[in-house]
């Protein structure tokens, strides 16, 4: 699975690239929605912090796309974005799913591997053969939890790579749009 700061890195280039559909007086609120939906998955860990084992439901129903359908339904409609219901729906759809697919083609080594992507129609895990991203290295204890992912240097050189793949879309798409508003 990739960090957050590839999620987040991710989250940030859709947003740019629907950027001119959502509202202009909303978008700082757009932009921090994107934010959370783009990490959103992964708040399956906090039962499993409660719980004493934070790995315990990882990669489990959040990452499926029935829970990204009704997770942006829901956010669509608490944050009163129904008069362009489907333009929001679709932006945090697209950042959902966005979390789904970097994470189908990381590298996961632990079990159960992969995504329970078709939940709750199907309890199978999917994982591509194809791997873009490193595994992020974690321990499944809650006071070697968050060390293990800060002062690990395999996390740092994983992190280092999403950066490297997934910053030059959002630089291109930046300066489309910066070329773009200066030309017309």
């Amino acid at each position: 699975m990739p960090s957050p700061v590839g999620h987040e890195i991710t989250g940030l280039l859709i947003f740019d690239l629907l950027r001119n559909l959502v509202d202009v007086g909303r978008r700082v609120k757009t932009l921090l929605l994107c934010l959370l939906v783009a990490i959103l998955p992964d708040f399956d860990f906090i039962p499993g912090i409660l719980e004493g084992e934070p790995n315990k439901y990882h990669h489990g129903s959040s990452h499926s796309i029935f829970i990204g359908l009704a997770a942006s339904l829901i956010l669509t409609l608490m944050f009163s974005f129904r008069d362009k219901f489907w333009i929001y729906m679709t932006l945090f759809f697209s950042i959902y799913l966005s979390h789904l697919v970097l994470d189908l083609f990381s590298l996961d080594q632990s079990y159960p591997y992969g995504l329970k992507l078709m939940w709750p129609f199907s309890s199978e895990y999917f994982m591509s053969p194809h791997v873009v991203f490193s595994d992020i290295r974690r321990v499944n204890s809650n006071t070697e939890f968050v060390p293990s992912l800060i002062f690990n240097s395999h996390n740092l050189l994983a992190v280092l790579r999403e950066v490297l793949i997934l910053t030059p879309p959002v630089i291109v798409t930046k300066l489309y749009s910066r070329w773009k508003r200066s030309s017309g």
